[in-house]
């Protein structure tokens, strides 16, 4: 979200002219998209976390504010190079919505965007291993 909406003027209040642009982003395991339906059989905002945790608001009343959140919502051509990264066997997020979102930035962007899918890599796969301890744990490190 952060690369694709640098200098939008709504999301830095009180920094209006600072320049927020970066030079590449690396996102792991994203969602892009809260409102079309995509991989689910509902769209993503409308599930409880993001209506009650994340937006503090319900869908069907204001879906322009999931809009607003989903960073496909703001693909464009001077987008920075991206490198998205998920996982395979993500049962989280379908490995589907990375694939989804990499086609549209592709036709948007001038910038080169790739994609590293992790075959079997499960959500998060960066932070835990497989055996659910995170990677930095002491019983991860042989202590």
């Amino acid at each position: 979200m952060v690369a694709l909406t640098a200098n939008v003027p709504e999301f830095q209040p009180g920094f209006e002219s600072v320049d927020t642009a970066v030079q590449a982003a690396v996102p792991f395991n994203g969602v892009y998209d809260f409102v079309e339906p995509g991989p689910w059989p509902v769209p993503f905002g409308k599930t409880a976390l993001l209506q009650e945790r994340v937006l503090k608001r319900p869908f069907a009343k204001d879906r322009e504010a999931f809009a607003k959140a989903s960073p496909v919502t703001y693909l464009r051509a001077d987008a920075p190079p991206l490198l998205v990264i998920h996982g395979s066997h993500d049962s989280l997020i379908p490995v589907l919505e990375a694939r989804r979102f990499v086609d549209r930035l592709r036709d948007a962007s001038d910038a080169p965007v790739l994609y590293a899918e992790m075959q079997g890599g499960q959500h998060a796969f960066d932070v835990f291993r497989p055996t659910g301890r995170p990677v930095w744990s002491k019983a991860s490190n042989g202590s």
